[in-house]
């Protein structure tokens, strides 16, 4: 019963996660279009496009874009898939059981 619990806490916190990526990514959007939106009127009424606007939007746009693969996309199924292939094949490496540490 207990170790049922465990995992429904853990499948919690990380549908949690996504919630949060995909909240994140609705927000990153709003921000973006917005830029972009107030960056294209600006320029027409100018007649003339403002280049320092060119870094905030390509990078709200890049977050924007790993917030909607980690969220929407399989890099959840990827990073998954990574970490079962760590447990399996390079244990040793980085998870040490208690019974092989020194001085036990």
């Amino acid at each position: 019963m207990d170790k049922n619990v465990a995992i429904e806490a853990q499948e919690l916190k990380y549908s949690s996660k996504i919630a949060h990526y995909r909240e994140y990514t609705r927000w990153i959007a709003g921000y973006s279009t917005g830029l972009i939106i107030g960056t294209l009127i600006w320029s027409i009424k100018t007649k003339r496009f403002p280049y320092p606007m060119v870094l905030p939007i390509s990078a709200g746009m890049t977050c924007g874009y790993y917030c909607y693969d980690k969220g929407y996309g399989y890099q959840s199924h990827r990073v998954n898939r990574e970490a079962h292939k760590i447990l399996k094949n390079e244990r040793k490496k980085y998870f040490k059981r208690i019974d092989e540490s020194e001085g036990f």
